[in-house]
C-alpha cells in the first residue's frame, strides 16, 4: 500500500475536489476583467481556479490566500501553462498589513465562491472589505460572491451516500470528498456543509481513515453585505445572479466601485 500523501499535496487535492469543478462564475470574472483591466487581485485564490484562467487570458493577476501550500501548487500550475501569476500569503481580515509593500494596487478585486462567508461574522467581513479597498486603485471595482439560503438535505445515515464524491487526482493520489449533508435552519442561520474525505492510491486502496469535516458559511444577506461594503468605503454597483449547478447552489455576485478622483 502506498504511503499517505504529504499534507501539502492533500490540502491541494481536497481543495481541487471541493472547489475546482465549479465553473459557473468564470465567464463573469473574465468579463469583468475585460472591462476594468488590471491589475486584478483574486482573494482566496486557492490553487488558482479563477487566477489561472485570468492569467491565461493575458491579465496581470495577484493571487492571495492564507494557505501557502495552495499558493505553491498555483505557482506550479501557472508555470506549466506558461502564465505569470504573482502570489502573496495573507489573511483577508488583515490584508493591508499582510501584503508586501511592492504589490501593485488593483483595478479589480475579486472575492469568489463565498470566501467572504468563511471569514467570520460582520466584523470580519468589514475588515476584509476595508482591506480590499486599501489595496485598490481609485475607481476600482470589487465583486463578491455570496449565498444566502440553500436547500438543506441530510444523507449522513444513508449507505451508500445520497451523492457521489467530488474527485480530484493529483500527484498519483485520488482525493474524494463526499457531500453528506447541507444544513441551514432559515436564511439567518449558518450553512453547515458536512463532507467525508478519503484518499486513495493508484490501485484504489483507501489510505488512512476517512475524515469527516464540517465547512461553515456564516450567514449574510445582500443588504447586509452592501451596508458593510459602504461602511468600508465602497459605492454600490450591480447585483448579479449565478445559476445553480448539479453540484453547487446558486448565489449572488455583488459589485461595488471605489470612489475615483472624479467622484462627487
Amino acid at each position: 500500500m502506498s504511503p499517505l500523501p504529504p499534507k501539502s499535496l492533500e490540502a491541494s487535492g481536497f481543495h481541487d475536489a471541493e472547489c475546482a469543478g465549479y465553473l459557473a462564475d468564470l465567464a463573469l470574472w473574465l468579463a469583468l476583467a475585460e472591462t476594468t483591466g488590471g491589475p486584478i487581485a483574486d482573494l482566496g485564490a486557492g490553487t488558482g481556479r479563477v487566477s489561472l484562467p485570468l492569467a491565461a487570458a493575458g491579465h496581470d493577476v495577484l493571487a492571495v490566500d492564507l494557505d501557502a501550500d495552495l499558493l505553491a501548487e498555483l505557482e506550479l500550475r501557472a508555470q506549466s501553462q506558461g502564465s505569470r501569476v504573482r502570489t502573496a500569503r495573507a489573511d483577508l481580515r488583515t490584508l493591508a498589513a499582510d501584503l508586501p509593500a511592492e504589490v501593485p494596487h488593483a483595478a479589480l478585486v475579486l472575492i469568489p465562491m463565498q470566501t467572504i462567508q468563511l471569514l467570520g461574522g460582520p466584523d470580519a467581513r468589514r475588515d476584509a472589505l476595508a482591506g480590499a479597498a486599501s489595496i485598490a486603485l481609485p475607481g476600482a471595482e470589487l465583486a463578491v460572491s455570496i449565498v444566502s439560503e440553500v436547500e438543506s438535505f441530510d444523507g449522513r445515515n444513508e449507505f451508500p451516500s445520497m451523492l457521489p464524491p467530488d474527485v480530484a487526482v493529483l500527484g498519483g493520489y485520488r482525493f474524494e470528498s463526499t457531500p453528506l449533508a447541507v444544513l441551514q435552519d432559515g436564511q439567518a442561520a449558518p450553512i453547515d456543509m458536512h463532507r467525508q474525505r478519503v484518499v486513495r492510491d493508484a490501485t484504489g486502496s483507501i489510505l488512512g481513515a476517512p475524515e469527516d469535516v464540517v465547512i461553515t458559511l456564516n450567514p449574510v444577506t445582500e443588504q447586509q453585505l452592501q451596508a458593510e461594503a459602504v461602511d468600508a468605503g465602497w459605492l454600490l454597483g450591480e447585483v448579479i445572479s449565478l445559476p445553480a449547478t448539479d453540484e453547487h447552489a446558486g448565489g449572488l455576485v455583488l459589485t461595488f466601485r471605489l470612489p475615483g478622483t472624479d467622484a462627487a
